[in-house]
Parts: structure tokens; sequence; C-alpha cells
């Protein structure tokens, strides 16, 4: 990912997995994923009381191989909403509300997809970071609910270069697959 600050508490964002690693029951797949860019605003600072609060939006477009099943091979937008509070030596928790508006080009028409996660992140040693994530997709009209659990790794080369690898496994049999990810997330400052 490359994000850049186009103010104090404003980003932009560009997204891609060079590397994508998806194992279904019928076998799997590998690749690059799709293409994300979007717009990320937090509007509440983190208080002794409250969580610091953010809105995204964003559209994937389709880099990857749909032939694959890495890509649905169309162009869906997203809107999201998170919360994230400090727990001391804890880590920090985060909620997260995801809406997305899947292409109206697929057979089915246009899908409204819901993600609800909850996260956990920690400093384990220094610049490593990790991270473990329950998330539940829901698309109603496919009557697809999916489980999954999440765990990550995120090691901070320095303040703008982070390399990432992220492992997830589905829990139900929506979520037949395990997939693994890595990538690196470059923080090119601010715009001005």
């Amino acid at each position: 990912a490359l994000k850049w600050g186009a103010t104090e508490t404003a980003e932009l964002f560009i997204a891609w997995s060079p590397y994508v690693r998806l194992a279904v029951r019928d076998g799997g797949f590998d690749g690059s994923g799709d293409l994300t860019v979007g717009s990320r605003v937090r509007f509440r600072e983190e208080t002794e009381h409250g969580p610091a609060a953010a809105f995204e939006v964003l559209a994937k477009l389709p880099t990857a191989k749909a032939s694959q099943n890495i890509s649905s091979g169309f162009v869906d937008f997203f809107g999201a909403a998170s919360v994230g509070k400090h727990l001391g030596h804890a880590g920090m928790i985060v909620g997260y509300y995801h809406l997305g508006v899947l292409s109206n080009q697929r057979p089915e028409g246009t899908l409204l997809e819901h993600t609800i996660s909850a996260a956990l992140s920690r400093e384990l040693t220094g610049p490593l970071q990790g991270y473990a994530e329950l998330a539940g997709i829901f698309t109603p009209r496919q009557n697809l609910e999916a489980l999954l659990f999440g765990l990550g790794l995120g090691y901070e080369v320095n303040a703008q270069l982070i390399l990432d690898l992220e492992g997830y496994l589905g829990l139900t049999s929506d979520a037949d697959l395990a997939a693994i990810s890595a990538g690196l997330t470059v923080n090119l400052g601010s715009l001005f």
C-alpha cells in the first residue's frame, strides 16, 4: 500500500497485494490481488474516555485474475467506519463495519456486502506488531454468511516502510478457505 497524508486527519491510499495464495477444498489459486484506491478520514481523536473514529471510502479495481477466484472481475465500491482504543500494555482493539456495493455487472445484479470485524493488535518486540481478527462477511441476496479468523504480522523497517504478512482461515462452510498474503506499506508522508 502507498499512503499519502492529505492533512493530519486524512489520507489517500492505493493498495495492492503482489502475492495472494488462496486454498479451497477444490484446490488452490495464487497470484496478485486487485488494486484498491481510497481515502480515510479520522473524525474523532482518541481520548481517555472514548475511542478514535474514522470513515473511509474506497473502490476495488479488478487487476487480479478472475479465473483464479482471487478477483470478482468487477469494480466494487465500499464505505467503512472504524473505532479504535488503546488498552495500555494489552495493545489496541479496533471495531470495523464495511458496506460493499458490489458491481451490478454480475448476473445477480448489484449486491450489498456487510463486513463486521473486531481486531486486537499489539507490539510483540520493538518494530514487530502482531494482530488477531475475527470477521463476519454477510451478503444477504446470496445467502452468504462467512466467518473468518486472521492472524498477521507487521514489521516496521522505518517510519515510512512496513512489511506485512497475514493469513486467514474460514470458520464456516461459506468461508471454506485458507488465504495467505504478503505485502508492504509505504507512507509517503504529507502531500503539502
